[in-house]
């Protein structure tokens, strides 16, 4: 394992196995081979989305959720009724940082110790939010940004690499319990959960194969500008015919009924300025987005077009990943405000270099309302 990766492993032992296991079916010696053999498969899918604009993207917006908790909180979390809301938020996180390919994962871990496959996926989305956590502050905490990830991340064996230093084990069947020669008298007896542990990393870190053949569509490894499809605009239908009077009403209220409706007015455009190595949304979206998100909400065949920039410091690929990402950002907002994702669209600009020379306002993302 790489130091990173051990390190978070030996941290997670510290803070998670114990309050974790209070309550759960699952020992401690066991939730600790599991999350041994999880971190491995974390770090190093963490590590490969490093690598490309669009994989930047989805970690600036893992590693910048409010929603991570702070790592002391770890006892008071996953005591009583908070268990629930940090297994529900885990999950999404799990999701979100192995791209979509949390479940060869956890049938993996199921299949290597004989654990029930609930059960695991219960305990790993427990203990995502808490590793993000340590991995965030070993990016320096706050507001992560893509340099920072870079930085933390950059250095990292690919996955492969791990799988080789682990060759040399031979595989055993954990379903059945293994019969162990007699150690010296002067060893000290070794742990359950460390009997299981190379054997548990071993198999975790074979799932990754399957992991990168998977993911390898959504975490391309190019440093260009980041390809996203282009909007296919609806073809603009006729305004609806209106219901016919009846027979008995004026010939004057025929005539206004017969009137095509006039076209609703959009909002005008809105830009939301970013800090540099900033993704989250400025303090006064709430306010400049206010307009946007009433009319969508009331016009439900309008929707908005969000296109993200950024400025002309710093290596491009990051640059790319600080656009999408200051568009993405948006994009969440709206949908928190009550927006259906239906109506949004993010829109990659023939160029993610802010047209102005003022870095500031060249850190940006556009929102524009169509109106279909």
């Amino acid at each position: 394992m790489s130091e990173l990766t051990e390190r978070l492993t030996q941290r997670l032992q510290d803070i998670f196995v114990a309050p974790a296991a209070q309550g759960e079916a699952l020992g401690a010696d066991a939730l600790g081979a599991l999350i041994a053999g999880f971190t491995p498969v974390l770090v190093g899918q963490l590590a490969q989305a490093s690598h490309s604009p669009e994989g930047m993207t989805r970690l600036l917006t893992l590693f910048n959720d409010p929603g991570l908790p702070h790592p002391d909180e770890a006892s008071t979390l996953l005591d009583g009724g908070h268990r629930e809301r940090l297994a529900g938020l885990g999950g999404q996180l799990l999701d979100k940082a192995l791209g979509g390919q949390a479940a060869p994962l956890e049938t993996g871990l199921a299949a290597a110790s004989a654990l029930d496959r609930t059960e695991i996926t219960r305990l790993l989305s427990l203990a995502t939010p808490f590793a993000l956590a340590l991995l965030r502050k070993d990016a320096g905490g706050g507001e992560v940004s893509a340099a920072a990830l870079a930085r933390l991340f950059g250095h990292e064996a690919p996955p492969s690499a791990a799988a080789a230093a682990l060759a040399g084990a031979e595989g055993v069947d954990l379903k059945k319990p293994a019969v162990a020669a007699p150690a010296p008298a002067v060893d000290a007896p070794k742990s359950g959960w460390s009997r299981l542990l190379p054997w548990l990393a071993l198999a975790a870190i074979a799932v990754i194969a399957l992991l990168q053949l998977k993911s390898c569509d959504k975490d391309g490894a190019s440093t260009a500008e980041m390809p996203m499809p282009a909007a296919t605009p609806a073809p603009e239908q006729p305004a609806p015919l209106p219901a016919s009077a009846p027979a008995a009403s004026a010939p004057a209220a025929l005539t206004d009924a017969s009137a095509p409706a006039a076209a609703p007015e959009a909002p005008a455009p809105v830009s939301l300025y970013y800090d540099r190595s900033v993704t989250r949304v400025p303090d006064d979206a709430a306010k400049l987005l206010e307009p946007i998100v009433a009319f969508l909400k009331s016009h439900p065949d309008a929707r908005v077009e969000i296109r993200g920039y950024h400025d002309r410091d710093g290596a491009q690929a990051l640059n790319t990943a600080l656009a999408a990402g200051r568009a993405e950002a948006a994009r969440v907002y709206l949908e928190k405000a009550g927006v259906p994702a239906a109506q949004i669209e993010e829109v990659a600009p023939a160029s993610t270099l802010g047209d102005d020379a003022d870095n500031r306002r060249a850190r940006r993302a556009d929102l524009t309302v169509v109106l279909r």
